[in-house]
């Protein structure tokens, strides 16, 4: 009926009662008892009575107390079973409906009840003292006070305020004879969340002796007189709106100054899936397997007028991306699922602006040309040509996607846009593909059905997160790749470059080295699975240095080396980069995500890397690592290296027995670093140094 709000949780209130009991009352006899003044009577403090549904009265017309459930001095936990629509307490106008007497205080609670055609001298439909009891969830209506306080009355005595909570309730066209149509307060301090109190026959409240209202998500509104009237302090705790006339535009039982959405009766929220968006269509949904799908996952975001490039930010931070539609499959499942819902776009008298979705046009690919050249998907693959809608693309600055129509109607069309232009759309189109841990199932789905556990609700499991689920993952040949392996590993706490590439390299690989537009684009999927841990914009260390002995060295731009040697012929630097800060900044960082920015050796901000396997020993035109993952060939010292590839006294693996062994030896003096352990005795000594010189050069 209103907002979800928290409510005050029955068994949290009922302390000091370590045996109570719960009384069921039904109509039709299944109960222990067919009405509910039988169970109050029968009920001790702290019992808890279930209604079930049906319309409750009575026979009692005791002039001075006449009401439907009288609780006496008793404090007790009194809900429906089927809420208040179908559980209805009627006075019949001749008695009220609730008195709650004087139990202890905040320890009664009402909760899913209709409380109507109540006649009492104060508080037709409710009336309590000294209980300070907590309402929520009900619908007051209807009822008549001779006095004062149609709907509630609460009142406390000359030198003690009484007090309620009334949560989620819907107090309306209540009526007294002088004053408190719906509410009256008479030293009394309330507190009133999520609730409407409106189209009183009089004051919405009265109010006498220096009373108090707390309010917060309340609706006032058609209030004959006034909605605050007599002696009162208010407290606007936020989210409340005050209106002449109740106006609810849809019809969904949320009146507009409280929706967001006044004119969706789907209630779709806004800010995520946007107004008028059926929820079907904001709900994640996944293009299936067994439907000819990807398995991937997609949503569509409506935050309103936005850009490509805060659209883009938003996906990232949940664990996905823009989404990539790479073959005609996939466009088509998209429009057809998602895209074509006219809710998700945006007519400006002229055209209409779609969802923005994942293509961008990369300046320095070999097919750039303005302004129908260079466009790709974020995953590096080429974009479709045929997609394109009148005229489009069109002007050279705008070189990102979205969905688009050249009149009112919706169309699988796509129109180049500004990245920073919020003129272009109100929505987006989010896709997780992202297999963290290699198991074949998307993540996102995973975390969705209970699988894995997402506590910081990033999209990504907090297992990957924390790197312990982390699988390798190929590039591979099929999809335009070099057939290596590639594997986010978080250090745990800020190091420098050379121990980085250090660690890769006994482990059978080294830093990755994004050589191209291509392998960098692929290389970025692994933060989705890794997560952005790095010092502010620094970014993670990767596999190029600058070699600052050789020939072309020369600051900031001479000398700039990949760690396997492959030619240096692509770069991707940030504006203003590579900079030398300092003058020693001589070692490769990846922005998350983003560009390249040079650090120093001892970037203490670094807590992760890629490591690369590119490695084939054998010759065999397949890489190493892989045929280790699969079986196919062993590595018994689980260095990374096949042992069929490897010489004991390698300790980095590089198929050579060098200098760099030895240092690593030396450094692991003395303890029981398995790699530096030639001997396998549990102490790196002289014996392993020895190992080391007797098989000093090339292995094999």
């Amino acid at each position: 009926m209103f907002k979800t709000i928290t409510t005050v949780v029955a068994s949290l209130l009922i302390t000091g009662t370590t045996f109570a009991d719960t009384i069921y009352v039904a109509q039709d006899g299944s109960g222990n008892f067919s009405d509910i003044q039988s169970a109050v009577d029968a009920a001790s403090n702290g019992d808890e009575i279930i209604v079930g549904p049906g319309t409750y009265t009575s026979t009692n017309t005791d002039p001075d107390n006449s009401y439907i459930v009288l609780l006496g001095t008793k404090h007790l936990v009194i809900r429906s079973s089927h809420g208040a629509a179908q559980t209805i307490l009627d006075g019949e106008d001749a008695r009220g409906c609730i008195y709650c007497g004087s139990g202890s205080p905040g320890l009664t609670v009402i909760d899913g009840f209709t409380m109507q055609n109540g006649r009492e001298y104060y508080g037709a439909g409710l009336a309590t003292g000294m209980s300070e009891p907590t309402i929520q969830n009900c619908v007051i209506r209807w009822n008549n006070a001779n006095w004062w306080g149609g709907g509630i009355v609460c009142h406390g005595s000359s030198d003690t305020y009484a007090g309620a909570t009334i949560l989620n309730c819907d107090i309306y066209e209540n009526a007294a004879g002088y004053g408190g149509g719906n509410i009256y307060l008479w030293k009394a301090e309330v507190t009133v969340d999520a609730c409407a109190i409106r189209n009183s026959y009089s004051q919405g409240f009265n109010c006498w002796e220096s009373s108090i209202i707390n309010m917060s998500n309340s609706l006032m509104c058609s209030n004959a007189g006034a909605d605050f009237d007599g002696s009162h302090t208010y407290y606007d705790f936020g989210g409340n709106c005050f209106e002449d006339s109740c106006i609810d535009s849809d019809t969904d039982g949320t009146f507009d100054c409280l929706d967001g959405c006044p004119d969706d009766p789907d209630k779709t929220e806004p800010g995520i899936c946007g107004c008028g968006v059926p929820e079907s269509v904001c709900a994640p949904i996944q293009w299936s397997p067994d439907d000819g799908g990807n398995g991937n996952w997609y949503q569509a975001i409506k935050p309103g007028p936005t850009t490509w490039a805060e659209s883009r930010s938003t996906a990232l931070a949940r664990g996905g991306d823009l989404t990539s539609m790479e073959t005609d499959e996939e466009i088509t499942w998209v429009f057809n699922t998602i895209a074509s819902n006219p809710g998700l776009w945006y007519y400006n008298a002229t055209e209409n602006d779609g969802p923005y979705i994942g293509g961008f046009q990369d300046p320095s690919a070999p097919d750039y040309d303005e302004p129908a050249g260079g466009w790709y998907w974020l995953t590096g693959t080429p974009l479709q040509t045929n997609y394109w809608g009148p005229g489009q693309p069109n002007y050279a600055s705008q070189d990102h996607l979205h969905f688009w129509s050249p009149d009112a109607s919706v169309s699988m069309t796509f129109d180049n846009v500004e990245d920073t232009d919020n003129g272009g759309g109100s929505s987006y189109i989010i896709e997780w593909s992202a297999d963290c841990n290699g198991d074949g199932v998307v993540d996102y789905g995973q975390i969705l059905d209970g699988t894995f556990d997402d506590l910081d609700e990033n999209g990504v499991p907090d297992c990957c997160d924390d790197t312990t689920c982390l699988a390798p993952v190929q590039w591979k040949i099929e999809d335009g790749g070099n057939g290596n392996w590639y594997q986010w590993r978080a250090y745990g706490s800020a190091s420098s470059w050379t121990e980085m590439q250090s660690l890769a390299l006994m482990a059978g690989g080294h830093l990755a080295t994004t050589t191209s537009l291509a392998e960098e684009v692929f290389v970025r999927t692994l933060f989705q699975n890794g997560s952005c841990v790095a010092c502010g914009s620094s970014g993670i260390f990767i596999g190029g240095y600058q070699d600052t002995s050789s020939p072309d060295y020369s600051e900031p731009s001479g000398g700039w080396r990949w760690v396997t040697g492959e030619p240096w012929d692509y770069e991707n630097w940030n504006n203003g980069e590579p900079g030398n800060t300092g003058g020693e900044e001589n070692f490769l960082l990846l922005r998350c995500p983003g560009q390249w920015n040079d650090g120093v050796d001892e970037a203490s901000c670094s807590v992760a890397w890629i490591i690369e396997w590119s490695d084939d020993c054998n010759d065999d035109g397949i890489v190493d690592y892989g045929q280790i993952l699969d079986g196919s060939l062993a590595d018994e010292d689980d260095n990374g290296i096949p042992d069929v590839c490897q010489c004991d006294a390698d300790v980095t693996g590089d198929g050579v027995v060098n200098i760099t062994d030895v240092l690593i030896i030396l450094g692991a003096w003395g303890s029981d670093y398995p790699p530096a352990d030639l001997d396998d005795s549990g102490e790196v000594d002289i014996v392993d140094l020895l190992l080391a010189i007797d098989g000093w050069g090339e292995c094999g």
